[in-house]
């Protein structure tokens, strides 16, 4: 039984649309309204722009983004473009679809709009390509009332249409139905059609195959005909997505348009921020703020690390807006002057860059290449064209000895979060879109999964140098010599790398490898991998408290730290006083640093003094140029070490001082404190006093007994120049002195002992005494002449 034709029937008072009752009969007739209820049912509608869906859709803030809405207004209005198809890309959260959703409203506006889908991943009938050309027919035929009854005919004519590929269903309801209209209006009125199509989001959806095959119907479809419509299309630069618009069909009849620093995106963020907090001050429950909040540093900390991608500000802003909490506190935590505590901040960027990190498909090996691009030496050590070799395809490809891979082919499913040089082979380097993408992933909070570990990553490329020291590339056998010990120092070691290094001899290495130092390398500053070498030790030696298999491994490791200072210090010209030179260097040297950036050269009046400049010791010399570089910048732990070698005999040897050189030079320091020699520095005695105070405390300790110094001890004006640390080391050697007289020598008196026995109880104050024998300035001299004239 059935009831044909039965159109709006009213029963029971309900209005029924287009009710057939059918038995037994395959094949109806319909008309064209019916058509059109069936392509209805075939779409959706969250897709549209305007769609409540999507109420509040992301799109571009007032004032922003002029210069690429411009452009792409330009593409649509341009009748006789030569490009239909324009692809607007970008890395993620750059602000394709708020761009998309402005130009959607100022289109529809002007009556430019004929159909807009906007993909989501995370709604079903907006992530697959199932109801794309439906609900783009769709709006097609709202916006061009003669192409209605042509599309519901072709609808009428084969109901499973939506079923068919995409190609077919292009084909069929666009395509065709415009080529008939064409066919019966005249040409003129066709300009006056909607001619725009958006398809934002593409890679959200699903499947990148499907991604792929929407483009290649596109561009067929266009290509063999002369449809009156331009498309824009964004999205992130997803590897299918590529691959597709490379291919020449379409590259040729595609426009790029790319978001990138031409459109200075820092100062649209900067406008963003400024007008979200305005709109904050104004009218949030915690008002009134501060006249100076936010300040112009915390905004532009947030223009910094949007790095040029609107998400991050976005991100932020509606943090720091929340009606029910302070603006201020959480603008601190934004900013760390605040502990977040529970708080996740950023919550909605975690999501975004888990799941891009999800569809990675070897995230092992991929995370290797993702942590060398955030450990590799950074801009405090290299230059910026080093920097870039460094983070290049070719020099990632061999120095991370990547298996049955290599860089570009790991990264190919992160595009939207790096900038991947197209061609591998060129040296350009890979980089960060997204400064927020290396904070996620160095946050174990956040990434979970996907955390990379500093330990770990330095262990990779710890052994990555281990491995590379001699390889046959110069570039990558530099780095791997240059900086073996600053990845070894923050590693994590593990088995594979403990291997390694049980393997591994490092005196051979130095010995048969060129290993840039601050001499002759511009690949490292200035003793940096002598500091480095210096933290890997340290931080093995305390390592050993918990695992005893690593005493074997830091006793190499101080054993080749000291060989190595000793080859460097035999490439110096030895002279008689170089120990002393080198002992002030080190205790000295970071005054003289300062004097070279610029500071007062209190610490070479000392050493010029107390060496000479008639020995052959160039202290003229650039700092840099110093043996082992101790009148540089060098780092205080590295400092103290070079400190415990130079004093240690058995390890430093030759350049370590002699009983003379210590007697000679406390001799000469005393003497200049004391005024006897001219320092020629005038207002400046009071600082020159201070550094000779502070090798005192260094040398009396070592020095041997000898009255002829105690002598010259009482006659020191213990001021406020003088700290109570000393005091002691002076009392300390004044009573060795007196345990330890020599020949004929008389003791120092008791009186001159108390006084120092009781300083530390002493406002300190000049304090006169008297000693047993006193001796002429003259007769001093000749008793010491073999010390000052070594």
């Amino acid at each position: 039984m059935s009831f044909w034709g039965a159109n709006n029937i009213t029963i029971n008072g309900l209005t029924q649309y287009d009710i057939q009752f059918q038995q037994n009969t395959p094949n109806t007739s319909t008309t064209n309204s019916n058509g059109f209820e069936y392509l209805r049912a075939s779409i959706a509608p969250g897709a549209f722009h305007n769609s409540s869906e999507r109420f509040d859709p992301p799109k571009c803030h007032p004032e922003t983004r002029k210069a690429v809405l411009q452009t792409i207004i330009a593409w649509v209005e341009d009748r006789s473009r030569a490009s239909p198809i324009m692809w607007l890309y970008g890395p993620a959260g750059a602000g394709k679809s708020a761009i998309a959703q402005s130009i959607a409203e100022l289109c529809e506006a002007k009556n430019n709009l004929s159909a807009a889908f906007f993909f989501s991943r995370t709604v079903a009938e907006r992530n697959t390509e199932a109801h794309l050309f439906a609900t783009i027919v769709y709006q097609i035929a709202l916006n061009i009332p003669p192409i209605k009854p042509i599309i519901a005919a072709a609808i009428e004519n084969d109901l499973t249409i939506f079923s068919r590929s995409l190609y077919v269903q292009i084909q069929t309801l666009i395509v065709q139905p415009c080529r008939t209209l064409l066919e019966r209006l005249p040409t003129a009125s066709i300009q006056d059609w909607p001619q725009l199509i958006i398809i934002d989001g593409l890679d959200e959806c699903l499947k990148p195959e499907i991604q792929a095959s929407i483009l290649e119907a596109l561009s067929v479809a266009i290509s063999q005909s002369n449809i009156p419509f331009c498309i824009l299309v964004d999205s992130r630069p997803e590897q299918a997505i590529r691959t597709a618009f490379n291919v020449e069909s379409l590259n040729s009849l595609t426009t790029r348009l790319a978001l990138d620093d031409t459109f200075d995106p820092d100062k649209d963020i900067e406008l963003f921020l400024r007008s979200k907090f305005t709109d904050i001050r104004q009218s949030h429950s915690a008002r009134p703020f501060s006249d100076a909040w936010p300040s112009d540093s915390a905004v532009n900390t947030l223009v910094a690390r949007s790095s040029g991608q609107f998400i991050y500000a976005s991100v932020v802003m509606k943090y720091v807006s929340d009606p029910r909490h302070l603006p201020v506190r959480r603008l601190n935590v934004i900013l760390g002057l605040s502990d977040r505590g529970n708080d996740t901040p950023y919550a909605q960027l975690d999501l975004l860059y888990s799941h891009i990190l999800s569809t990675v498909e070897d995230f092992e090996n991929t995370s290797r290449v993702l942590g060398a691009l955030i450990y590799l030496a950074n801009g405090d050590r290299c230059e910026r064209l080093t920097i870039d070799l460094l983070k290049s395809p070719p020099f990632l490809d061999e120095f991370l000895v990547l298996e049955n891979s290599n860089t570009c082919l790991l990264l190919s499913d992160l595009h939207s979060m790096l900038s991947v040089p197209e061609n591998s082979s060129t040296g350009l380097p890979i980089r960060f879109f997204h400064a927020s993408f290396s904070d996620f992933l160095l946050d174990s909070k956040r990434s979970n999964i996907f955390y990379l570990s500093q330990g770990k990553i330095h262990a990779d490329l710890a052994w990555c140098t281990l491995l590379n020291v001699s390889h046959h590339n110069a570039f990558v056998s530099s780095y791997a010599n240059a900086y073996m010990f600053h990845h070894l120092s923050r590693s994590s070691p593990n088995i594979k790398l403990l291997k390694r290094l049980h393997s591994i001899d490092f005196i051979s290495v130095f010995k048969s490898q060129k290993v840039p130092t601050s001499n002759n390398s511009d690949i490292i500053p200035s003793n940096m991998f002598e500091a480095d070498m210096v933290s890997t030790l340290q931080q093995f030696t305390s390592l050993t408290k918990e695992d005893p298999s690593l005493v074997q491994i830091t006793n190499k490791l101080q054993a080749a730290t000291d060989q190595w200072h000793l080859m460097l210090l035999n490439k110096t010209r030895y002279v008689h006083n170089l120990p002393i030179y080198l002992l002030l260097g080190n205790i000295l040297g970071g005054d003289i640093y300062d004097y070279y950036g610029g500071g007062r050269d209190h610490a070479s009046v000392i050493i010029r003094k107390v060496c000479g400049t008639s020995h052959g010791v160039a202290f003229e010399a650039k700092a840099s140029t110093a043996p082992l570089g101790l009148f540089s910048d060098i780092l205080d732990h590295y400092r103290q070490w070079l400190l415990d070698f130079l004093l240690t005999p058995s390890r430093a040897g030759k350049y370590s001082m002699s009983e003379r050189h210590y007697q000679h030079t406390s001799y000469v320091l005393i003497e200049m404190f004391n005024g006897i020699r001219g320092i020629g520095v005038n207002d400046d005695d009071v600082e020159v006093k201070r550094d000779v105070a502070r090798v005192l405390r260094i040398l009396l300790p070592r020095t041997a007994p000898s009255n002829q110094i105690a002598e010259l001890v009482h006659k020191m004006n213990t001021d406020e120049v003088i700290e109570m640390s000393l005091h002691a080391d002076i009392r300390k050697y004044l009573e060795k002195c007196d345990e330890g007289r020599h020949g004929n020598e008389e003791a120092i008196s008791a009186t001159v002992l108390d006084a120092w026995r009781d300083v530390d109880q002493t406002p300190p104050l000049t304090i006169g005494f008297a000693i047993g024998k006193t001796s002429s300035r003259n007769g001093i001299k000749r008793v010491f002449g073999k010390f000052l004239c070594l």
